[in-house]
């Protein structure tokens, strides 16, 4: 059965497990770009590309099958080519093996690890779909936590005060979050995650905070600009001076009170 691939420039393809834009069209080839990168592709060769996907690919389809392959890791995607290789092993057999399809799949099954369901989902997902069909839904979407999103804004908002005062435990953070939904909500309204749950949920909200180090640093990064830094382009020289106001280790005697003083 023949296919018929509709091909632009501005498409996404994939090719040598990474992500190309179709960048100048010609005959009997096609330039794809990634980043600087380009490279002249044969034409038989983007439709092999696009063959073994399994599937035709539709522009106004904004979730494509490049696209979601695109999003995997490599180690990813080279665990879905494992997979694939187990169901062209049952799909390639049927016709020259004398075992029937359900025992070659419950051999693959058994070397796997998995049910044998498990193995007939995929090789239904793969006839549909190919490669892309073999992307399990876990391996794209984003991370949803379970946390109730209002402890999320307690946290921030204690972590936000704590900022000027003494380096707190945490024992002492989770306290004042409890008092802090208690008061907005009223008591035992918002539910407040497991012990492991919340160490682990604070750690994520606390990063590059240094809300648990010195208090010195917690200031200088709560101080810092929020926006990016831009460049400043002198008029006249001495127009902007740069100081540094790193310490040295460099240390002088004092003349009024015989100390030691740093540099």
């Amino acid at each position: 059965m023949s296919s018929t691939f509709e091909v632009t420039v501005g498409t996404l393809v994939w090719l040598d497990g990474s992500m190309w834009t179709v960048h100048e069209i010609s005959i009997g080839s096609v330039v794809v770009a990634q980043q600087r990168r380009l490279r002249r592709v044969a034409t038989a060769a983007l439709a092999a590309a696009f063959a073994e996907l399994g599937v035709e690919y539709s522009p106004e389809d904004t979730d494509s099958v490049p696209l979601s392959l695109s999003r995997l890791t490599s180690a990813k995607t080279n665990e879905l080519k494992l997979i694939e290789r187990d169901l062209l092993e049952i799909i390639d057999s049927g016709e020259s093996s004398t075992t029937t399809q359900l025992e070659r799949i419950r051999i693959v099954a058994e070397r796997e690890g998995v049910s044998t369901r498990t193995i007939m989902r995929r090789l239904a997902d793969y006839r549909e779909s190919g490669l892309v069909g073999l992307v399990d839904s876990t391996s794209t979407r984003k991370y949803v936590s379970s946390i109730d999103p209002r402890w999320d804004q307690a946290c921030l908002k204690v972590l936000s005060e704590l900022i000027y005062e003494s380096t707190p435990t945490k024992k002492s953070v989770f306290g004042r979050i409890r008092n802090v939904l208690d008061t907005q909500y009223g008591p035992e309204t918002v539910e407040c995650p497991s012990r492991s749950a919340a160490h682990r949920r604070l750690d994520e909200l606390a990063k590059g905070r240094q809300a648990f180090g010195q208090g010195k640093a917690r200031r200088s990064i709560a101080e810092r600009p929020q926006g990016m830094y831009g460049r400043l382009r002198a008029q006249y020289p001495g127009e902007y001076v740069l100081l540094d106001s790193t310490p040295l280790d460099v240390f002088a005697l004092e003349e009024g009170t015989g100390r030691w003083v740093s540099g």
